[in-house]
């Protein structure tokens, strides 16, 4: 009798199999929290949604060119409804992001 674990065949790549187990990790019910992005050239404000959990960045970049940063879920704009999603993308997405983009 061999010792040697014996793994299951799977379809598709090597980067479809981790994403699938990334996806994993992630998945379950998440509450749609609202994030608010203020800009620290203009002080341009922007709300956000989560769709998905685990998605959000720390900092996005304004329309000025500025660096936006997350207020951490300090919803600083509650009579505003979100104007930008975050949700996790699809495999096909995925594969065209930076490898930056990837990892996040």
């Amino acid at each position: 009798m061999s010792n040697k674990p014996k793994f299951a065949k799977r379809k598709g790549s090597l980067m479809e199999t981790m994403y699938d187990r990334m996806v994993a990790r992630h998945s379950g019910e998440v509450e749609h929290r609202c994030n608010v992005y203020t800009c620290k050239v203009c002080n341009q404000k922007v709300k956000t949604v989560d769709e998905d959990e685990g998605v959000t960045p720390m900092f996005i970049t304004c329309e000025c060119g500025g660096t936006m940063a997350s207020a951490m879920y300090n919803d600083t704009m509650p009579n505003e409804r979100p104007t930008k999603g975050w949700y996790r993308p699809s495999f096909a997405e995925y594969q065209k992001l930076s490898k930056y983009g990837q990892e996040h």
